[in-house]
């Protein structure tokens, strides 16, 4: 088998109106691709923020789904920036948490919802009830401490980075520098 470099091989277009051609071609096909790429991406994320309105028309038809989608629900009206809508999250966060207490992360979806609404007395009631569903879980404890940074509570928010390293001893290093 012969090998062939790269420069060995060439395309050789002899015809003058071929080259005109192909050079308008290319052309045009770049200027389609600049033009249609970003139409298509909104396509594809207007196709993809649907689904959570698509999920909404399920449970108003199947109303006994799992908290687990109810809690999907509120998560994407919480955090994705397309369908951000904090009230309709808090409202399925709400019925998540009702139907299973027992759900810590429920509780800390619950607690963000709260306070990206800037409701600072429920969001600190959920993000202690997500302590209570798991006491010694590291991410929690890690939220919570945050929270009471936020809030000026300094000291408090210590006592819960105390905690949270001693579940999770890799942590001290973030804690510390987070804390200077």
């Amino acid at each position: 088998m012969v090998g062939a470099d790269v420069r060995d091989v060439r395309i050789v277009i002899r015809n003058r109106g071929i080259r005109l051609s192909v050079g308008i071609g290319a052309a045009l096909g770049g200027l389609l691709l600049l033009w249609g790429y970003p139409r298509a991406h909104a396509l594809l994320v207007r196709a993809n923020s649907l689904r959570a309105a698509d999920v909404e028309a399920a449970l108003s038809v199947v109303p006994w789904m799992s908290s687990a989608v109810r809690a999907w629900l509120g998560v994407r009206y919480l955090y994705d920036p397309l369908t951000f809508d904090p009230p309709r999250a808090l409202a399925h966060l709400q019925q998540a948490v009702r139907e299973n207490p027992f759900d810590f992360r429920n509780w800390l979806h619950l607690a963000q919802g709260y306070e990206a609404m800037g409701d600072r007395a429920r969001a600190d009631a959920a993000y202690r009830q997500a302590l209570a569903a798991a006491p010694a879980y590291f991410l929690p404890q890690w939220l919570y401490a945050n929270f009471l940074l936020k809030q000026g509570e300094r000291e408090r928010a210590i006592e819960v980075f105390a905690r949270a390293v001693s579940a999770n001893p890799e942590a001290v290093a973030n804690v510390a520098e987070l804390l200077q």
